[in-house]
């Protein structure tokens, strides 16, 4: 199965052709190397496994001095996570999903590739239907990034809701707030027919 990184498309979109020239099958292993701010994702999947704030700050601590020579930034990490556990709080949303692994929907013809990645949260809204994440360090352009109506789609299907049951959004650490939104079919079918050609180039390479 090739693989497409979910957090390529963007890039891949913008230049399908150097994209598809340049891209090398397997050079995405999924496994990044360890970081403090992958430490404080972790962490937050201990709060939303726990709803102990305490015990996921003292999860991030011994993770960060553990694992790394130079701590004198632990305390932006740990600020990071009180900010984050406040907005979630205020949206008053129930959190039911994190680090959840989604592939994007593909045509038959596609059965050997897979567009995929993680979602960092899933959610029920108290209006109902639900919210999907992605977690971003200070990215306002967000809403152009493709991978975010796709993602739409895409839980739209695992869910079994319609596309307007969806929302889909981020968690900013730099902005701290979360922001989200929805995408008409109309611009949900655009990104596939491009993320579709872009495969199509990347297949004929082979």
């Amino acid at each position: 199965m090739t693989r497409i990184p979910l957090r390529d498309l963007k890039e891949a979109l913008s230049n399908p052709a150097k994209y598809a020239r340049s891209f090398q099958p397997g050079r995405d292993n999924g496994f990044p190397r360890p970081s403090k701010y992958g430490m404080l994702l972790f962490a937050i999947g201990e709060f939303h496994k726990t709803n102990d704030l305490q015990k996921a700050q003292k999860y991030l601590e011994t993770a960060i001095i553990k694992n790394f020579k130079h701590v004198s930034d632990l305390s932006k990490y740990v600020t990071w996570l009180h900010l984050y556990a406040r907005e979630f709080r205020a949206l008053g949303n129930n959190c039911f999903k994190v680090r959840n692994n989604i592939a994007i929907p593909l045509p038959p013809k596609f059965s050997g590739m897979t567009v995929s990645r993680q979602a960092a949260r899933i959610d029920l809204r108290p209006s109902g239907g639900y919210a999907v994440w992605v977690f971003v360090r200070n990215a306002p352009d967000w809403k152009e990034d493709p991978r975010m109506p796709l993602l739409q789609l895409a839980y739209s299907k695992r869910l079994g809701v319609g596309i307007d049951d969806v929302t889909v959004g981020t968690f900013d650490f730099v902005l701290t707030k979360h922001t989200s939104t929805q995408y008409s079919i109309i611009r949900i079918n655009r990104v596939q027919r491009a993320l579709w050609k872009l495969i199509l180039s990347i297949q004929r390479k082979k």
